[in-house]
């Protein structure tokens, strides 16, 4: 069976501010566009899907950072050694795809949406409180 779907996206992971909402909303297409390519079994073309998904998180992050710094945020400490544990996380599991070490199968695929999504409904939603607030 074919799916066309990994994530359906909904309103529990709108934090509130609309640039970051924008990029979650990408970041979560675009896990499901490597999806559908990886169960399609086009296997270089998710590669290449999965690549522009770790460029995305790590602009996002430096997007999300610098908004942390602009209005104060005060667990922005935290929140940046957690964005640079994450994409380093996500930049070694890339790598390892890559260069055939590890492989692109469904539990790559469960970590990437568990840590996407809790990453969103926990830090980024405080995040957004706190932008909201200001």
């Amino acid at each position: 069976m074919i799916l066309n779907k990994f994530i359906d996206w909904n309103e529990k992971y709108i934090i509130g501010v609309d640039f970051i909402d924008k990029q979650h909303k990408l970041l979560v297409d675009q896990l499901n566009t490597t999806f559908v390519f990886f169960n399609e079994d086009k296997i270089l073309i998710a590669l290449d899907a999965l690549e522009r998904f770790v460029v995305t998180i790590e602009n996002h992050f430096i997007a999300e950072e610098n908004m942390m710094k602009k209005r104060g945020y005060p667990a922005a400490d935290e929140h940046y050694i957690l964005h640079t544990k994450l994409l380093h996380q996500i930049k070694k599991l890339y790598e390892f795809i890559r260069e055939d070490k590890a492989i692109l199968n469904l539990e790559v695929f469960d970590f990437l949406k568990s840590w996407l999504l809790d990453h969103i409904q926990q830090s980024d939603k405080e995040l957004g409180i706190f932008l909201n607030l200001q």
